[in-house]
């Protein structure tokens, strides 16, 4: 049997319509994998915060406290002063 018989070029193209089918599925299941993958990005939980103990909130409080008093203040500042006063 040489080379260019029927036969073999039948094979050849079954192999190589095989291996098309393989690349068609594999190019499938990375684009399906993609699409997971943004999803799941999308998507991910929230991570729960733990519970904040007496001494964090009381942390908390007093800072968004200082921070508040520290705008007041420099909001009355940045107001020019009348003869008035």
């Amino acid at each position: 049997m040489s080379a260019w018989a029927p036969e073999a070029w039948h094979s050849a193209i079954v192999r190589t319509t095989l291996v098309d089918q393989i690349e068609v599925e594999m190019l499938k299941d990375q684009s399906s994998d993609r699409a997971k993958r943004e999803a799941n990005k999308a998507f991910k939980p929230v991570k729960a915060q733990k519970p904040m103990n007496d001494y964090a909130k009381d942390q908390q409080s007093f800072n968004e406290n200082r921070e508040r008093l520290k705008a007041e203040r420099l909001a009355r500042e940045a107001k020019p002063k009348s003869h008035s006063e």
